[in-house]
């Protein structure tokens, strides 16, 4: 007895069984917060899984999700809803793809999509600022996205160039340093000239170069994630104190980026409210003192703001933490599309980024360089931004729903059974995005894929669920779009991208239902001579 004793006691040994014995504990105790519909399969619960079988299943989806994904493609799971056990995403159901357009037309009261946003990311943990938890859900917030930042999107091409030139020679190289090719690693090198281009949208020049800005930003929008996942596998009743305690870096991330804008934000809150009452609408003012008016989020924040009539939303720590939010949510995603389009071309054929040179070229001689008209004329590349972001969702499962009705849901497929209030919907998107009926050669990159198809790289459908679907879809993807578009376009103007076509490209990984880029991947460039000054 004490040789076993003694060789349990091993490090080796003792530590997978604590592990273990924890995870149990865990489990057990914190069993699905709702009692789902005992009607449902469970995905990859098996018939020979004699103990354990729930728990079991959450294992098996949690390592090897995109199998899961596989698996929801067949009988039973898609022609009815099925349980998908997944760790730290409790209450999770799978509905089959022809529930889309039924879960896309509930109102919130019924289905919620920021509820679980809410839950995914901990907001009452990461948010920047606990009073804001629901900043997402404000009118004045949803105002500065789509009546500012959308109606501005023209005007801001010439600035999102200007700021690639010194991002571009920056991480891609310039004419003196990049004439022959040049290795570089596509994420790290496209989240380095994102956070540039963005933040000069979000706070303007020259305080988006600011190395610290971009620092705490990038840093905040790793911990959140990162942080979020660790919380939501907590056992319930440690839940508070751990969650504040693991959020410590957040919230200190939030309080620098704060003190970086602080003096920005209040010299132009001081400058609005020196106008005094000059106009009926707060909207048209114009910032006297500030000629020409700044055209950044911070100033359509204010704006917004002071149209509110609510005083919280223009201190100069709430609009700081919307700009963060911005960070997060805009480079967070944007480096994803970027750094996968980028090594989808690279593994392409030579034809293909030829055609696409061609066009954005033909393109500025005839609309007069960089402006709104140019980027809408970009078919082929709007269409390569589609196909890719088809081809590589980073959101396997999409439409997340909480069910918010008390008295639960029926959807068309589960019949006359209750999908139980509190419980998470989703659809099979990987799926339904590499589906051969839908998409004929759905494993291969065809760029052209949508060129003539009327389907742009931001209109959404029941095929098509990168941005979501429906009127809850992602209300910044018409920013992000001519944003992407300007910067692949620029790209493929001012640098030559060495194909490697028989090279394998790199796979992406997925950790439990997100799809991540591939980190390490490299690919190589060297400056091109433009030949006309656009």
């Amino acid at each position: 007895m004490s040789a076993i004793l003694a060789h349990l006691s091993r490090p080796s040994i003792l530590a997978p069984l604590i592990i273990t014995a924890v995870y149990l504990v865990h489990h057990y105790l914190t069993k699905e917060r709702v009692v789902l519909p005992k009607s449902f399969p469970v995905i990859n619960s098996r018939p020979t899984d004699r103990f354990f079988p729930y728990l079991r299943a959450k294992f098996r989806n949690t390592v090897n999700f995109k199998s899961t994904m596989m698996l929801a493609n067949t009988k039973p799971y898609n022609t009815k809803p099925a349980i998908l056990p997944l760790l730290g995403i409790p209450n999770l159901i799978l509905l089959p793809t022809t529930d889309i357009e039924f879960i896309q037309e509930q109102p919130r009261s019924i289905l919620d999509p920021a509820k679980q946003t809410d839950q995914r990311l901990q907001l009452q943990f990461t948010s920047p600022n606990p009073d804001l938890m629901d900043l997402h859900q404000h009118v004045a917030q949803n105002r500065t996205v789509m009546d500012y930042m959308t109606t501005q999107i023209g005007n801001l091409v010439p600035d999102l160039v200007d700021e690639l030139e010194f991002a571009g020679s920056k991480y891609w190289g310039d004419e003196a340093s990049t004439s022959e090719w040049k290795e570089v690693g596509v994420y790290k090198t496209m989240t380095g000239i994102l956070a540039l281009v963005s933040n000069r949208i979000f706070v303007g020049s020259p305080l988006n170069r600011t190395q610290e800005i971009i620092k705490v930003g990038m840093q905040y929008s790793v911990d959140v994630p990162v942080v979020s996942a660790a919380i939501r596998c907590l056992w319930d009743p440690i839940v508070p104190l751990v969650g504040w305690l693991l959020t410590i870096p957040v919230r200190r991330r939030a309080r620098q980026f704060e003190k970086l804008l602080e003096p920005e934000i209040t010299k132009r809150v001081k400058a609005w409210d020196g106008m005094g009452a000059d106009s009926d609408s707060v909207t048209e003012k114009k910032v006297s003192s500030l000629e020409p008016e700044p055209n950044d989020a911070i100033q359509w924040c204010l704006k917004s703001a002071k149209a509110s009539g609510d005083p919280l939303m223009w201190k100069s720590t709430t609009i700081a933490d919307r700009i963060l939010i911005m960070n997060f949510a805009s480079i967070h995603t944007s480096d994803y599309v970027l750094t996968q389009v980028l090594l989808d071309l690279a593994h392409s054929k030579q034809d293909y980024l030829d055609q696409l040179r061609e066009e954005v070229e033909t393109a500025l001689r005839e609309n007069g360089g960089w402006n709104k008209r140019t980027i809408g004329r970009l078919v082929k590349l709007d269409s390569t931004l589609r196909e890719s972001a088809r081809l590589n969702s980073f959101q396997p499962a999409a439409l997340p729903r909480v069910v918010m009705a008390e008295e639960g849901i029926k959807t068309p497929s589960s019949g006359d059974v209750v999908i139980p209030k509190g419980a998470v919907v989703v659809v099979p998107a990987y799926n339904v995005m590499h589906d051969e009926k839908i998409y004929k050669g759905a494993e291969l990159f065809k760029p052209f894929r949508f060129v003539g198809s009327g389907q742009g790289f931001v209109q959404t459908s029941s095929e098509y669920l990168a941005f979501g679907h429906g009127k809850y879809a992602c209300q910044g993807r018409f920013f992000a779009s001519v944003e992407l578009k300007t910067m692949l376009a620029w790209l493929l103007v001012h640098y030559d991208i060495q194909l490697r076509e028989r090279e394998e490209r790199p796979p992406s990984s997925w950790l439990v239902w997100n799809v991540i880029q591939p980190l390490k991947a490299k690919i190589r460039v060297k400056r091109r001579e433009v030949l006309v000054d656009f």
